[in-house]
Parts: C-alpha cells; sequence; structure tokens
C-alpha cells in the first residue's frame, strides 16, 4: 500500500534547532506575504497560487527525501516538487474563474494571469517558460497527476484550500481517473487558450506601452520573494526616519565642507547651483515619475541626485534608493561617494559581490538573500543586475522586483545602453514606474532619445544651460588626416614629454595593444589598460593612474573604453580615436575633469585611426553604419571646438539618429505580452556575443588583497592556480548555495573572456567545463598587457 503523509505532518525543509518548518505553515505564509489584498480576481488567483506554489512537496516520496536530508543524508531529490503545484492551480484556478468571474471567461488578460500563474509555479526554481501548444506547462518531463494523486493527502489539501476558497471542495471526492482525464482534456484547452492569447498580438503592437505593462513580471516577483524570504526567515529593509535624518545632517555638512574647499572654482559654483536647483525643482513637483538630471560630466551629478533621492524618502513617501551605474568600476566609487556623503551603510549588489570588504562582511545564506533582493535603504547595482530584474530569464532574478515598490531609482549614464535595447528598457521602466510607485532619475551628459516612448513628459531637475553658460573645461582638435599606430604613439608621446598627463582611447584591444608597443619602444613608463587584463590587474593599474594624477605627477596611459565613463581620472590631454559622437563626449570628461588643470584648458583630439595605416576598426565596436555617418558629418562640419559645442552636437546627434532609425526590437513586447517571453528574457544592457569564452587566468599572486587571501584561505587555496584544480574537480558541486556564488566570485577575480578561436589555441578545459584554463605556458599573459598582444591576431570580437 502507498504511504501518504497527511497534511498536517508534512515539512517543507529540514528542522532547525527545535523548530519544524511545517509545509501548510510555509505555504500560509507565503501566500500572505506575496498577496497582501485579495481584492480583485487576479489578486485571489495569485493568491491561491501562493498556495499551491510548494504542495508538491507534500508528496510521499519528497516527504522521504527531506525527512533523510534531516538525519545528516545527503541526496537528490527522486521528484520535481513544482508540477503538481502548477497542474492543481490549473484545475482549481479555471474552476475558480468560472464560479466568481463567469462573465470574464473570454476575457484574454485574466486567463493570461492565470496561465502565467501555471508557468510561474513549474518554473519557480528554473528557467521562465513561454506559453506553448502542444505540451503542458507542467508534463515537459512526462508528470503524471492522476498518479501523483495516489502519493499526496487529496482530502487534506482541499480542505487547507477551502478555508479560503470553499468552493474547491467540489474536487473532495476526485479520483486519479477524473484527473487524469481532466489532464488530457486539459492540453486541448490550452492549446485553444495559448493562440486565444497570441491573436491579440497585434493589439500588443499597436500600444507597446500596454504590452510593457503586461509583461513586467510582478506577479512573478512576488511568489518568488515571499517564497525564498519565507524559507529563509528574513524581513524587508527600508528606511527608518532616524537613520534618514542622521544621513541628511551628514549629506548637508559634506556639501557645505566641499563648498568651502572649492569657493574659488568657477565649476565648483556651477555644481553648487545644480544641486541646488534640482532639489528645488523635485520639491516643487514631487510626483512626476521620470525626472532628467541632464548637465556635463564633472558637475556634481551623483551628489545632485542623491540630494533629490533623500528629499523624495523624507518627504514624499520613498523607502529605498537605488542607484544603477554601467560599469563595476563606477559602481564601487559610487557605494564610497554615498558612504562618505552620508554615513549610512550601501548594499552593493554586481557580479564580483560575492567577495567581503573585510572580515566583519563575511556572507551568510541569509545576507546573500538579502543581497540578491535589494533588500537595504540604499542599493547601488549594475545596469546588468537592473535588467536581469526587468527581463529575468530565470525565476531567482525576478526576485529583486519587490524591491522596485516605492523607490526611486538613479539610473546614470543611460546613454551607455545599448541604442537597440533602449527603448524597449525605457517602456518596461515605465511598466515598473506604474506598478510599482516607482520614480526615476536619468543622470547623464548626453540624454538618448525618449520621446514617443513614455506617455507623459519627463520633468527636468537641472537647469537648462545655454551655450555660454556651459563649462569649457577643453578645446577641441578635430585631425582631417588618418593615423596609424606610430602616428598616436609620437602625438602621445609629444604631450606626455611636455609636462601633461596624456592618455588615448583606442576602439579595439588590438588597436591599444599596437599603440602601446610602440610607445615602449620609446619609454618604460606607460601604462595599459583594457578589458583583456584580469579584474585584479585592471585594479592594480587604475590605482596608479589615479595615484599619479592626484600626486600631479606626468601620466601616460594607452586604453580602451574601460576608462570612458564614470572613472574618476583627470588628464591634461586625450587623444581619442574616432568613434561615436556620444561615446567621444563621454571620453572628454576624463579631460580637465574639476575644471582646475595646471595648464590654462585641457585638451582633447579626435582622430580617425587606421590600424597599420590601412585598416578602419572602428566598424568592429561601433556597427551602426548610420550612428557612424552621422557623427563623421558633425565633426566635418568644423562646428566643434569646445565642449559646450561638443555637448550641442550630441544632442543634434540623437536627433539625427532618431530620424533615421527605425526600432524593431521594441515590437518584442508584444511577443512577451502575449506569453512569448523569451523573446525578451535575459534581454542586456550592452550587445554581447555569444562565441566567447570564461578563461580563468592564474595570475597576479603579487596582487593579492587581504579579502581574495582570506576566501581563498577559506576554500583552502593556497595558489592561484589551485582555484582552477579545485573547479576543474568539481569542488564547488559539494557547496552550498551561497558557498557556490561565493567561489565563483572568487574565480571572477582571475576571468578573461576571449574568443573561441584564441580559447581553442591558448586555453584547454576539462569537458562539461564552461571555464577555461589558460594554456601552462608562463609568457601567454603579458604583465603589461594581460591578453591585449593576442587579441586580434585571434578574433577581432573582443575589444572592450
Amino acid at each position: 500500500m502507498v504511504k501518504v503523509y497527511p497534511l498536517t505532518e508534512c515539512i517543507a525543509r529540514p528542522r532547525t534547532s527545535e523548530s519544524a518548518h511545517l509545509l501548510l505553515d510555509h505555504l500560509q505564509q507565503v501566500a500572505e506575504l506575496a498577496v497582501p489584498e485579495r481584492r480583485t480576481i487576479e489578486q485571489e488567483l495569485s493568491f491561491l497560487a501562493a498556495l499551491l506554489h510548494d504542495i508538491g512537496k507534500s508528496h510521499a516520496k519528497w516527504q522521504d527525501y527531506i525527512r533523510k536530508i534531516e538525519c545528516g543524508q545527503h541526496l537528490k531529490s527522486p521528484i520535481a516538487h513544482s508540477p503538481l503545484g502548477a497542474a492543481l492551480f490549473a484545475l482549481f484556478g479555471e474552476h475558480m474563474i468560472k464560479q466568481r468571474a463567469g462573465d470574464r471567461l473570454q476575457d484574454t488578460q485574466l486567463l493570461r494571469h492565470w496561465m502565467l500563474g501555471i508557468l510561474d509555479i513549474a518554473n519557480h526554481h528554473g528557467n521562465l517558460d513561454d506559453l506553448e501548444i502542444g505540451r503542458l506547462p507542467w508534463g515537459a518531463s512526462g508528470y503524471e497527476i492522476g498518479r501523483a494523486r495516489l502519493f499526496v493527502d487529496w482530502q487534506g489539501i482541499a480542505h487547507f484550500l477551502s478555508k479560503w476558497f470553499p468552493e474547491l471542495l467540489d474536487f473532495l471526492s476526485w479520483d486519479s481517473t477524473q484527473l487524469e482525464t481532466w489532464e488530457m482534456k486539459f492540453l486541448m484547452r490550452w492549446d485553444k487558450l495559448v493562440n486565444l492569447q497570441k491573436s491579440n498580438k497585434s493589439n500588443f503592437q499597436s500600444d507597446l506601452a500596454q504590452a510593457a505593462f503586461q509583461s513586467f513580471r510582478l506577479p512573478t516577483g512576488n511568489l518568488i520573494f515571499a517564497d525564498r524570504f519565507d524559507a529563509g526567515t528574513l524581513e524587508g529593509n527600508l528606511f527608518d526616519s532616524e537613520q534618514l535624518e542622521s544621513g541628511i545632517t551628514l549629506y548637508q555638512q559634506v556639501i557645505a565642507q566641499k563648498r568651502q574647499e572649492f569657493s574659488a572654482s568657477s565649476l565648483s559654483h556651477l555644481r553648487e547651483m545644480i544641486r541646488v536647483q534640482a532639489i528645488a525643482s523635485y520639491k516643487a513637483k514631487p510626483d512626476k515619475p521620470f525626472y532628467t538630471l541632464h548637465v556635463p560630466t564633472g558637475t556634481g551629478k551623483t551628489m545632485a541626485a542623491l540630494g533629490v533621492a533623500l528629499e523624495a524618502c523624507k518627504k514624499h513617501g520613498k523607502q529605498r534608493i537605488i542607484y544603477a551605474a554601467p560599469y563595476l568600476s563606477i559602481v564601487s566609487q559610487v557605494v564610497d561617494e554615498i558612504r562618505q556623503a552620508t554615513g549610512m551603510e550601501v548594499m552593493q549588489h554586481h557580479s564580483l559581490t560575492w567577495q567581503p570588504e573585510n572580515e566583519k562582511e563575511e556572507q551568510d545564506e541569509k545576507s546573500a538573500l538579502l543581497m540578491e533582493s535589494w533588500q537595504a535603504p540604499i542599493v547601488v547595482t549594475s545596469f546588468n543586475q537592473l535588467f536581469a530584474a526587468l527581463f529575468p530569464s530565470r525565476a531567482q532574478q525576478a526576485l529583486r522586483i519587490p524591491a522596485l515598490k516605492d523607490a526611486i531609482l538613479i539610473l546614470d549614464e543611460p546613454q551607455i545602453i545599448e541604442s537597440a535595447h533602449w527603448k524597449v528598457f525605457l517602456y518596461m521602466l515605465e511598466a515598473a514606474s506604474v506598478r510599482m510607485n516607482l520614480q526615476v532619475i536619468l543622470v547623464t551628459a548626453t540624454m538618448p532619445p525618449y520621446q514617443g516612448v513614455l506617455s507623459s513628459p519627463i520633468h527636468p531637475l537641472a537647469p537648462v544651460l545655454k551655450k555660454n553658460d556651459l563649462p569649457s573645461r577643453y578645446q577641441i582638435e578635430v585631425k582631417k588626416e588618418d593615423w596609424s599606430e606610430r602616428e598616436v604613439a609620437e602625438h602621445l608621446l609629444q604631450s606626455y614629454s611636455s609636462g601633461e598627463s596624456a592618455a588615448v582611447i583606442l576602439n579595439t584591444v588590438q588597436d591599444a595593444a599596437l599603440v602601446y608597443q610602440e610607445i615602449s619602444r620609446h619609454t618604460s613608463e606607460g601604462l595599459f589598460l583594457c578589458g583583456a587584463m584580469t579584474p585584479l590587474h585592471k585594479q592594480e593599474i587604475l590605482q596608479k593612474v589615479k595615484a599619479r594624477l592626484k600626486d600631479r605627477i606626468p601620466t601616460l596611459l594607452v586604453s580602451t573604453q574601460v576608462i570612458e565613463a564614470g572613472v574618476d581620472v583627470s588628464f591634461d590631454h586625450l587623444f581619442r580615436a574616432a568613434s561615436i559622437l556620444p561615446s567621444v563626449l563621454q571620453s572628454a570628461g576624463r579631460i580637465n575633469r574639476h575644471g582646475f588643470s595646471g595648464h590654462e584648458c585641457g585638451k582633447l583630439t579626435v582622430f580617425r585611426f587606421l590600424r597599420h595605416g590601412e585598416i578602419d576598426t572602428r566598424k568592429y565596436v561601433y556597427k551602426s553604419m548610420i550612428g557612424r555617418k552621422v557623427t563623421d558629418d558633425l565633426l566635418e562640419e568644423g562646428n566643434i571646438t569646445a565642449e559646450p559645442d561638443l555637448v550641442i552636437a550630441v544632442e543634434n546627434y540623437y536627433r539625427e539618429l532618431e530620424r533615421r532609425i527605425a526600432e524593431p526590437l521594441a515590437f518584442k513586447l508584444a511577443d512577451s505580452a502575449v506569453g512569448e517571453w523569451s523573446s525578451l528574457a535575459g534581454l542586456a544592457p550592452f550587445q554581447e556575443t555569444n562565441y566567447h569564452i570564461s578563461t580563468f587566468v592564474p595570475y597576479g599572486e603579487h596582487l593579492l588583497l587581504d579579502s581574495v587571501r582570506r576566501r581563498m584561505d577559506k576554500f583552502e587555496c593556497s595558489t592561484i592556480e589551485e582555484i582552477y584544480e579545485k573547479y576543474e574537480a568539481g569542488f564547488a558541486d559539494s557547496l552550498s548555495f551561497l558557498e557556490r556564488k561565493q567561489f565563483f566570485g572568487l574565480m571572477q577575480l582571475f576571468l578573461v573572456s576571449v574568443s573561441r578561436k584564441m580559447a581553442g589555441s591558448r586555453a584547454y578545459s576539462k569537458e562539461g567545463k564552461s571555464i577555461w584554463r589558460l594554456g601552462l605556458d608562463g609568457n601567454i599573459y603579458h604583465p603589461d598587457l594581460g591578453l591585449a598582444h593576442l587579441v586580434g591576431h585571434e578574433d577581432e570580437a573582443l575589444f572592450l
């Protein structure tokens, strides 16, 4: 006879201390956390979905398994627990719609909500699937709902649910045969329902804002958040009034100190004017969903935006500040700036935050979950993590969606987002604003176009600066002749020899390596920075550059775009290989940044680079022919001679680009709105190639920080090489979820992304391992260039 556990005795997870984690308690607590109000049929359905999401854990085989785990055995679950909950929600949910909303049986919006709820339960520990015909959403692996009925306390389930939904007692007498019959019929019903959703696609194509509203995965996020937080016995974390008041007081003191220190600087006066005006402008209209802080680089955007956000939290109901930046270098910089300005702890979340900054920050499972869900009053994160929240491909990524509620989001340098993805992102951001009461501040010197996307105008926070009011920290020279690596090196060395701090930004890694090699024939004092270096190596070089510039020591740097945005360095003379105009303006933000260069005015030299005097490599990175053509036309007009001219030219660039380019990707919102979520799942802020290999580079023993050594000690790695040896041996398989995150976070400090072709000739990998290891030849990784001296000989794809 089949053993069945009474539902009241089923456990959700192993006992901790003396507490038994009963399944019924977990189901009810998740439902109440995910859906605190049940005023609509949609909310009732979401509540039912939460009650059923883990009901499969009551299956006798799963209960046997979890009890063995509780006794210390290490086993894999014999069955998936999600399918049963998904199937029962399909059965009970449709019955509930008929009973409570019979007049809406053909309402595609209500049906979509129910259908996606089925998928959310089926996928709540995996990838988020599409609505598909020809297969049951829970039955891809041959799961049989009728047979599962024999292994669960069916009457217990019906009685449990009847506390909220008495009509479900209608199923009390159903046996396995009836369930099997219903399941076979439901497949045909499901196919019709999916096709009904798809028939609505043309309506969404004509209303992309509504498509984004329907696509926003709020119910998914609420379910995942509630499930993980109840399982981890965690609570959310928002501002409290005392903490906020203390932070605002220190912020005001820091601002007063900065005013005193730089009182003689005209740029300091401009920064203060922008900050004061931004806060006043927000106070005048505190209920707008979108704001812009559209001001030149180096004019105190971070402090001004922070001041607005603190005001929003103090007086206008916002409960969390989320700051999103494009690159990890900016994230770390902003974290330090906000900590110093407010005295408050700042949660930092990006791909490398599994490395604690000191021993006190050693993470446990709970703190890791808090970080992944952005449960802190102030969160600083990367564009990649923000995109993962809005366009999740896995259920776990939706965990941070609830953190957007009543938050103010500061989006730094949004123009860096891939232009083809910009409008889709903006539509989804507006959907989040509407559904979560989220406010957004777009902070940039070069605002990308948003007209025709947002349903209401964006409110400007910064004063509109006329050309004569704009700072003029550098003069611009646009070279008409082409330069090879030899000419670039000559001009750079000439500037450096005159006592200037000089840098050049090239478009590809190989271009930068060739210029650096030319310079190295004349001096050993040059520094090099690019994406073909390990994170630790890049960090070391950047610290050297910053230290030299701070001490006013002439500095010579060859770089790719890694210093283009958000890196607080300031050169006297910057040479920029022609790219696209917004990129040129971002690069120029590294010139005479604070308005008090040792020279009268900084210099920007823009030139057309030809590798070996023959190959225009710009197209390898800036793939839009229209973007390149518009840039060239504006540069060739000869009107760009100073910083204000460049700012105005970028505005003209965006207007012209908007006129010439269609945005077909935005129509994928219509696909996702009818259940084809894969059309948007995993959308990233930057254009990515799928033919790169993460390659482990065992270099940098002399660069190891104490925090890294502590993490290596934790995993019993005495050398960098041993980290990969453990990975190759499957060491991570024996670790907990948090430990795996920490171990792979450690590995990321030594990873470089290379092309498949380069990996095939320079690296190796054990079968089944996605991370490769650089070959054993100790000369492959160069102490100055990293892998840059090899890039281009193999492939042009690796460019940053």
